[in-house]
């Protein structure tokens, strides 16, 4: 184990080696190897694979002995923060490692990790008059791109002191939003987010009320105000916020930020809840959604009376959602969505009309057969409409509200599905697992055997349209605001492209562990189950499968993380740099690319 970029080696860090792929191992217990002692866990009834883990002594070094041959991961940590956890073959600190092969009879020599230092990013808070602001919650946020759009996430929030300081540390390198936000002093819990570098995802927060104060005009009229996140940059758009590059091991210190501006007018929304029928709903539950995406997602709620009416209070002045549900046994689900301008301004005698969920039918079918002259088994595929209005909570989410999504439709052999709970509102549709840069239902294991056989059997295929009566929903998305008229039509290419080659460098041959991106090219690069990413090989080969004809762009990227593609600032500035290829279904010429530096 050395420190990344030298040869100091590090002690005391501990090194796991998994195995992923071979024959049974040796039992459970523990051992001596020299100066080491070497734990060993076997495959339980869980599943989980065999491990074997040992502590690196002064000179960095590691020994596993009496390996079986099979296919391993080695991976490595350091108690106490000092490093980013690792593992063998990364490029990059949150991208995936190298699998080691154990041959028969053969030693595996220098598997070194290059471990990397976190930094920190430190910095004062003054409020409005430029005093140190103490108790006042800052965050460390993470801007990354996920399924096509930037996904803000929170990885560090702790408090300021007295003095208004702050101090983010194990921090991982990589690119930070960092906000600060005051607290009610009348809340006696506060929340602190803090872990291990690189031990979890970032996560989100949902607060069901925000923070109002109470301020006295000169005229003598009292006004509600809310308190909201203020960026570094001085704005409480996290679009409009300073960026803070962190390398490995650095301190940044600095990063001062003023709550000025962090105050705007609190407003009122009063209205009523209706069925379909005109009849107000009791007990129905009204919120209003934000539409700028945040860390932290403050959505105002409440309960309608018995004559339906509601009073939201707290609501910024953005742009929101207002989303009415209506609770009541039987009719559980019945939902409707008003779209909220920005504004300072209280909103009074609204009305949100809520109606069942709409059940719509469709059929999936398969153009033509594959290569093979076969058709993979329809049963199992789901069509799931994702919400253009509302936002979707991550697993990582805290507080995560009850969103109530349409209910996926899942093909029959013969590929018909019925999705229900398609309520009005703007969608687009993903075919899991096909379009799989959905993360898929959270009732699938993506290692399960059936996902696996699922994707098996699918992944030369490509969606070539879907369609609901003259809408093409693929390209356009799906608007409802009344029952849809007329059933889902999903086409299915059954031999998409398949394109495949090596990634070279002149005076160092192949390289492995490179990310190749394929990037539409033109009007379809917002469509983002277009883009393809896959690693390269030992061998330094990469193999893409299933892929949309139509022209598109080949990056190789040695150090990059994951999703950047989808950045439009970051296609213009490197579009140039991408080998052009036009991808027709069924074999493509090979073709070899170079890796670039983003």
């Amino acid at each position: 184990m050395v420190r990344y970029g030298t040869s100091e080696p590090i002690s005391s860090v501990d090194v796991e080696l998994v195995r992923v792929e071979g024959e049974d191992a040796i039992g459970t217990g523990m051992y001596s190897q020299g100066s080491l002692t070497i734990t060993i866990s076997r495959s339980d009834n869980t599943g989980r694979p065999q491990a074997l883990r040992t502590r690196t002594k002064a000179d960095g070094r590691f020994r596993f002995g009496d390996l079986k041959p099979g296919t391993y991961r080695l991976s490595a940590s350091h108690q106490g923060g000092l490093y980013c956890p690792a593992e063998y073959g990364q490029k990059e600190w949150k991208g995936p490692g190298l699998d080691v092969v154990v041959p028969a009879g053969e030693n595996v020599r220098n598997a070194n990790i290059e471990m990397i230092p976190p930094g920190t990013i430190s910095g004062r808070v003054v409020d409005e008059n430029g005093n140190p602001a103490g108790r006042v919650r800052v965050m460390a946020i993470d801007a990354s791109w996920k399924y096509g759009k930037l996904s803000l996430g929170i990885v560090q929030a702790l408090y300021t002191d007295d003095h208004g300081d702050y101090r983010l540390f194990w921090l991982p390198p990589g690119r930070y939003f960092i906000a600060a936000r005051p607290e009610d002093p009348r809340r006696q819990n506060l929340t602190v987010i803090h872990f291990l570098p690189a031990t979890v995802q970032p996560t989100r927060e949902y607060l069901t009320k925000g923070f109002v104060t109470h301020r006295r005009l000169p005229t003598g009229e009292t006004i509600e105000e809310v308190v909201e996140a203020v960026y570094h940059g001085g704005d409480t758009d996290p679009r409009n916020a300073r960026a803070v590059d962190l390398a490995s091991g650095v301190d940044v210190s600095g990063i001062d930020i003023s709550l000025n501006g962090s105050r705007s007018p609190a407003r009122r929304i009063r209205g009523v809840v209706l069925d379909a029928t005109g009849r107000p709903v009791n007990k129905a539950s009204v919120s209003a959604i934000p539409l700028i995406d945040k860390p932290t997602i403050v959505m105002p709620e409440t309960q309608t009376a018995a004559d339906g009416s509601f009073e939201l209070t707290g609501v910024g002045s953005g742009a929101y959602v207002l989303r009415g549900v209506d609770r009541t046994p039987g009719v559980s689900g019945a939902s409707g969505l008003v779209p909220i301008s920005p504004g300072g301004e209280s909103i009074e005698r609204i009305p949100v009309v809520v109606m069942p969920g709409f059940s719509v039918k469709g059929r999936i079918r398969v153009e033509s057969a594959d290569a093979d002259g076969k058709t993979a088994d329809l049963a199992g595929i789901r069509l799931l409409p994702t919400s253009d209005n509302l936002p979707n909570p991550s697993t990582q989410a805290f507080g995560a509200p009850r969103l109530d999504p349409p209910g996926s439709g899942i093909a029959a052999e013969n590929g018909d599905f019925t999705i229900t709970g398609l309520y009005p509102g703007d969608y687009h549709m993903r075919v899991w697992p096909i379009l799989n840069f959905y993360t898929g239902p959270p009732d699938v294991i993506p290692s399960s055997p059936a996902f696996q056989s699922l994707s098996s059997s699918l992944q030369n295929y490509y969606v070539k349209s879907i369609r609901l009566g003259q809408n093409d929903v693929l390209n356009d998305g799906l608007h409802v605001d009344r029952a849809p008229e007329g059933d889902f039509e999903v086409v299915l290419g059954a031999n998409g492209g398949v394109l495949e080659g090596s990634v070279t460098q002149p005076g160092r041959g192949t390289i492995a562990n490179v990310t190749v991106v394929l990037v539409p090219d033109g009007l379809t690069r917002s469509r983002p189950d277009l883009y393809k990413s896959v690693r390269s090989d030992r061998a330094g080969r990469y193999l893409i499968r299933g892929i949309t004809p139509g022209d598109y762009r080949l990056f190789a990227f040695e150090r990059i993380e994951d999703g950047t593609w989808f950045d439009p600032d970051f296609l213009r500035a490197n579009r140039a740099r991408g080998v052009a290829i036009h991808v027709v279904e069924g074999e493509n010429p090979a073709l070899n690319v170079g890796p670039v530096q983003p």
